[in-house]
Parts: structure tokens; C-alpha cells; sequence
């Protein structure tokens, strides 16, 4: 694994409300699994996880880890997945997250991803106007899933792993961003 870069941690205010950031200026090689590259102190009921992907190779796995949020292990409680990426059946994206109560709710990308392309991933939770908690997917810029998550929690102790368990994708991770 070649790690190159910082962790930045950054606090500002959003709507009067005190935020709190974590952001890498790196590219991380993911080779290897269980490859432990941060543990933030929390995440919080709001938040914004975004990075960059390149996939070198399509992979012969039904499941490529791309990267995994966890507050332990792969899929045992609500948290461990808070999200977790992988590239699913050398196709598209599968995205998890503890959402309603389903520790490992998932979207499935439907859409053929291609080598050598750089994808922009951004995974939110954010409260509406009417004071509902929103959980957003976007893939390049386009949102591909959005749903009420009633039962949003705060993880502490997050542990983030590039290419965790199993079979890692074969790419780079870039650009990686952490608000909460």
C-alpha cells in the first residue's frame, strides 16, 4: 500500500451549527486488505463522506472493497457499515449503510463502471427543512439514492479502511472527505 499525503482536521460553522472535517490530500493505492488509513473520533446523525476511484481492473470477485467506515467489524451491528463501498460484481457500486434500523442497508449500482475512469463518490446524511434526517448517494454528481433515515445514529471510535476484508478493488482512492 502507498499512502501519500496528511489528515487535515478542519472545524468551521454551517448554519450555526458547529461542523467538524477531516480531509485527505492523498491518493491511496488499495493493495491488500484490512488496510487501516484513519480512525476519526465520531461520525455524526449529519454528514458528508466524498472521494475519488479509479479502477484498474474489473476484478474476478462478486465483491471489491473499495472502502469501509466501521466502529468494529464487517456487518455485526448497526455501525459497522456507516457507509462501506465496494465495486459489486465487476459492474457497479454497492453502497451500505445503517439506515432505519438495517445495519447493512444497500444500493446496487446498476450502471456498467469502466477501467481507467475516474469516479466521484459522495455518501450524505443531512436534515431537512422539516427536520427529517435524508440519506443522499451521489455518483458523479448525479443523486442515485435518497431515502428518510428515522433511525440515525452518532458512531464513535470510526475506524476507515481502504480495501477492507475479502477481495479489495483493484485502484486508487483520491480526494477523500470527511464532514461531520
Amino acid at each position: 500500500m502507498k499512502i501519500t499525503g496528511i489528515l487535515i482536521l478542519a472545524c468551521g460553522l454551517v448554519a450555526g451549527q458547529a461542523t467538524q472535517g477531516f480531509f485527505w490530500n492523498m491518493a491511496i493505492v488499495i493493495k491488500g486488505s484490512r488496510n487501516q488509513i484513519a480512525l476519526l473520533p465520531y461520525i455524526a446523525k449529519t454528514y458528508s463522506v466524498s472521494f475519488d476511484v479509479l479502477i484498474n481492473n474489473l476484478g474476478n470477485s462478486s465483491y471489491n472493497s473499495i472502502i469501509h467506515f466501521t466502529i468494529g467489524a464487517d456487518n455485526s451491528v448497526y455501525g459497522d457499515r456507516t457507509p462501506a463501498v465496494w465495486l459489486y460484481g465487476g459492474i457497479g457500486f454497492l453502497i451500505c449503510s445503517a439506515i432505519n434500523g438495517n445495519k447493512d442497508k444497500c444500493y446496487t449500482d446498476p450502471i456498467q463502471r469502466q477501467v481507467g475512469v475516474w469516479y466521484h463518490v459522495e455518501i450524505s446524511q443531512y436534515l431537512t427543512t422539516g427536520n427529517k434526517l435524508r440519506y443522499d448517494i451521489k455518483i458523479n454528481q448525479e443523486t442515485v439514492f435518497n431515502v428518510e433515515n428515522t433511525q440515525a445514529e452518532q458512531f464513535e471510535k470510526v475506524q476507515v479502511f481502504s480495501g477492507d476484508q475479502g477481495s479489495p478493488l483493484d485502484g486508487l482512492i483520491s480526494n477523500i472527505a470527511v464532514k461531520t
